[in-house]
C-alpha cells in the first residue's frame, strides 16, 4: 500500500499529448494539475511515502522464532513453525525470540521457559508463535497523512483535465523526435511525415502523421497529429486532403480536428471505431476482409490485425490496420512495430527498454488472443514487398525494414505459439502478472549479471554480503505481506502441478545427500553458500530450479514448507537451516560466522575427511 501511494506521488500527473510545433517554440504543453497546490501535495505523498517505508524496514522482522531443544546445548529440531505436542514431548525445553512483540498462544506466559533454565509444561494443543508490530503512533500518523495526500493527488489528477502552455516549459536536452523542426519531411515519392514531439510523464516517445499523395493527386493522412496553420498550409502546397485515416483504437486523438478542418474528406476508422468512438464523425471503416477502397486500391494494401485483444477485459485492444505503399514499397504501421533511437535521450531510452523487453513480451504472451489468425495476418504482410519502414513511433527505416519487422516480431516463435499451442491463454489474470514480472526480472538479471574467473555467470557475488543494500531488500522481501506475496507469485508461476509428485521427488532428492541445496545457477547468495560449502569440504548436492523442468513447482513447494521462496534453500539431515544470511538456523554465512556449521556439518557425516 505504501509503495503503491509512493509511486503515485512519483508519477506526474500528467497525460500524453503531442505538441504543435507552435506550442514547441513556447514550451510544452502540460497536462493538469500543474498549479503549486497539486505540485506540493505530490511532494508530500513522496515525502510521507518514504518516510513510512522507513519506519516499516526499522521496525524488523514481523517473523518471531519457536525453538524446541532437548537440552540446553542441543541443536534446536523445530524452527518458525507450529509445533505439535508428540515434538514438544521429546524436547521440553522451549525458546521464543524475535523481534518486537512476541507471545506465545495457548500458554500462559509463566509457562516460558529458556534455552538455559526452565522447562516448558505446556497445553495439548499445538503451539502457534505470533508477532505484532508496533510502529508508533507518529507513524500511524504520518500513514494516516500518506493515504490523504495520495487521495488528493488523485482527485486533482481526475478533476483538472484543462491543458495549459507554460512559455517557461521545460524542452528536451535532445530534440529527436523532429531535430530539424520541420512541419513536413519527404521520406520518398508522394510520401511525406509530419514529426512531432509525443509525451509522457515528461519523456518525449515520438510521433510520427504519414501523408501519402495517391495516384490521382489527392492526399491520404495516416494517424493525424494535431493540425496547425504550418501544418495545413504546407499540406496545400501538396494537393488537397480526402482521405483522414484513423488507424487503431489509440490514435484517435485529433480525427475530428482535421474532419472539421476539411469537410470534403472522408475520414477513415479502423473496424468497430465508429461503435467506439461515436463522438467522432467517422464516415466509414477499414480493415474487414482485407480491403481497401477502390480509390486506394493502386497505392495501398491493409491488413486487419484482429488477433489480439486485451487481456483483462478479453476486449480487442488497439484493433489495428496495417498498410504497405506499393510505389514506395513502404509499411506505414502505427503500434504493432517501433524503432526508437539508441541515441535517444536517457528518458526516451527507458521507455525503449520498457517497450521492448516488458510491453513487447507481455503482448507476444498474452494479447494475442488467436495464433491462428496472428500467424496469417503476419504472413500476409511479410509477403508484401515492401524494404523501408515508417513507424509512428521511433525512426524511419530507408533499408532493410522486413528484416527489422520479422526481428521485432519475432515472427517464427510467436507463430508457432509461445503459450499453450495455437490460440491458448493462460488460465488466470494471476498468471498474466506474475508471467510478465518474471519476464522483467530475467531481463534485470540478464542486465545485471557479470562473469567470474571462477566461470560464474550471474549477479554481482558483493550482492550477498551480509551488509549489502541487496540483502537488506532481501530481508524485507521477507516480512509478513511481502512474503506473502512472494509464495503467491511462486504460486502462479507454478500454474497446475500435482503436490503429491513434487514432494516424492523432494524427498528422493533430500535422502540423496545428508546435505542438499536448492539453488539458482545466477544467483550471488547462492554462489557464497556453495563457497562456504566448498571452504569447509562438505559434500553436498545441489538442484538448480532454473534449469530442472519442474523448478518452478519446487520453489512453490519450499515457499509452503518453509515460508520462504528465496534462494539458495540448504538442508541438513532433513532440516532447514536457511539461506545464506538469513531463514531457518540463520543461514549457512551466519552459521559459518558463529562457528556452528562445521559442527552440524560433522555430525551429519557431510565433511570429507583430509
Amino acid at each position: 500500500f505504501f509503495s503503491g501511494l509512493l509511486m503515485h506521488g512519483l508519477m506526474s500527473s500528467r497525460a500524453p499529448y503531442y505538441c504543435s510545433l507552435d506550442e514547441r517554440q513556447q514550451g510544452y504543453q502540460q497536462w493538469a494539475p500543474s498549479h503549486a497546490t497539486a505540485r506540493a501535495l505530490r511532494v508530500v505523498t513522496c515525502v510521507l511515502g518514504v518516510g513510512c517505508l522507513v519506519a516499516v524496514f526499522k521496525a524488523g522482522s514481523w517473523a518471531p522464532t519457536a525453538s524446541l531443544y532437548t537440552s540446553p546445548s542441543a541443536q534446536p529440531i523445530a524452527v518458525n513453525r507450529p509445533v505439535p505436542m508428540a515434538a514438544r514431548a521429546g524436547a521440553p525445553y522451549l525458546h521464543v525470540g524475535g523481534r518486537r512483540d512476541s507471545t506465545l498462544q495457548n500458554a500462559p506466559a509463566s509457562t516460558l521457559g529458556s534455552r538455559e533454565s526452565g522447562v516448558f509444561q505446556g497445553s495439548a494443543a499445538p503451539l502457534t508463535v505470533a508477532a505484532s508490530l508496533s510502529l508508533g503512533s507518529k507513524w500511524w500518523v504520518a500513514c494516516a497523512l500518506l493515504a490523504v495526500s495520495g487521495a488528493l493527488t488523485t482527485f486533482y489528477r481526475m478533476t483538472t483535465q484543462s491543458p495549459s502552455i507554460s512559455p517557461a516549459g521545460r524542452v528536451p536536452p535532445s530534440e529527436w523526435s523532429n531535430p530539424g523542426k520541420e512541419v513536413l519531411k519527404k521520406v520518398a515519392p508522394d510520401l511525406w511525415v509530419a514529426e512531432r514531439p509525443f509525451i509522457w510523464n515528461s519523456i518525449d516517445v515520438g510521433g510520427k502523421m504519414a501523408v501519402v499523395r495517391l495516384a490521382d493527386g489527392s492526399l491520404w493522412v495516416h494517424s493525424p497529429v494535431e493540425l496547425d496553420a504550418p501544418l495545413k498550409a504546407a499540406l496545400a502546397a501538396l494537393g488537397p486532403v480526402k482521405y483522414i485515416m484513423s488507424p487503431n483504437y489509440e490514435h484517435v486523438k485529433y480525427a475530428q480536428q482535421w474532419i472539421d478542418a476539411y469537410p470534403d474528406a472522408i475520414a477513415y476508422g479502423c473496424p468497430g471505431a465508429k461503435e467506439k468512438f461515436p463522438q467522432i464523425s467517422f464516415q466509414a471503416e477499414v480493415g474487414v476482409g482485407n480491403a481497401v477502397p477502390e480509390a486506394w486500391a493502386s497505392d495501398l494494401l491493409v491488413t486487419y490485425m484482429d488477433c489480439e485483444h486485451n487481456p483483462f477485459t478479453r476486449s480487442p485492444f488497439f484493433n489495428e490496420v496495417v498498410f504497405v505503399h506499393l510505389p514506395t514499397k513502404t509499411l506505414i504501421v502505427t503500434d504493432l512495430f517501433w524503432n526508437y533511437p539508441i541515441d535517444a535521450p536517457a528518458g526516451t531510452r527507458a521507455w525503449k527498454w520498457g517497450m521492448d523487453e516488458v510491453y513487447l513480451p507481455f503482448y507476444k504472451q498474452f494479447m494475442i488472443c488467436d495464433r491462428s489468425r496472428f500467424k496469417t495476418a503476419v504472413d500476409r504482410i511479410v509477403a508484401w514487398d515492401f524494404d523501408s519502414v515508417l513507424p509512428c513511433h521511433g525512426t524511419y527505416i530507408a533499408q532493410g525494414g522486413k528484416e527489422a519487422f520479422v526481428k521485432h516480431l519475432g515472427v517464427p516463435s510467436v507463430a508457432a505459439g509461445a503459450v499453450g499451442g495455437q490460440g491458448a491463454a493462460p488460465k488466470s489474470v494471476g498468471q498474466m502478472v506474475a508471467q510478465t514480472i518474471e519476464a522483467a526480472e530475467m531481463q534485470r538479471v540478464q542486465s545485471s549479471s557479470v562473469e567470474g574467473a571462477d566461470g560464474y555467470r550471474g549477479e554481482p557475488e558483493e550482492w550477498a554480503d551480509a551488509a549489502s543494500p541487496t540483502q537488506k531488500l532481501s530481508e524485507i522481501s521477507q516480512i509478513g505481506p511481502f512474503a506473502e506475496g512472494k509464495k503467491w507469485l511462486a504460486k502462479q508461476l507454478a500454474g497446475d502441478y500435482d503436490a503429491q509428485e513434487m514432494q516424492r521427488k523432494m524427498q528422493e532428492f533430500e535422502g540423496s545427500s545428508s546435505v542438499t541445496m536448492y539453488s539458482f545457477t545466477t544467483c550471488p547468495f547462492c554462489k557464497r553458500a556453495k563457497d562456504i560449502l566448498n571452504e569447509i569440504g562438505a559434500e553436498y548436492e545441489v538442484m538448480e530450479l532454473d534449469v530442472v523442468p519442474e523448478g518452478k513447482a519446487i520453489r512453490a513447494e519450499l515457499g509452503d514448507r518453509t515460508g520462504r521462496t528465496s534462494m539458495p534453500s540448504v538442508w541438513i539431515q532433513g532440516q532447514y537451516i536457511g539461506g545464506c544470511n538469513d531463514g531457518g538456523l540463520g543461514g549457512v554465512a551466519k552459521l559459518q560466522e558463529q562457528g556452528k556449521l562445521l559442527p552440524l556439518l560433522q555430525e551429519a557425516g557431510a565433511v570429507r575427511s583430509a
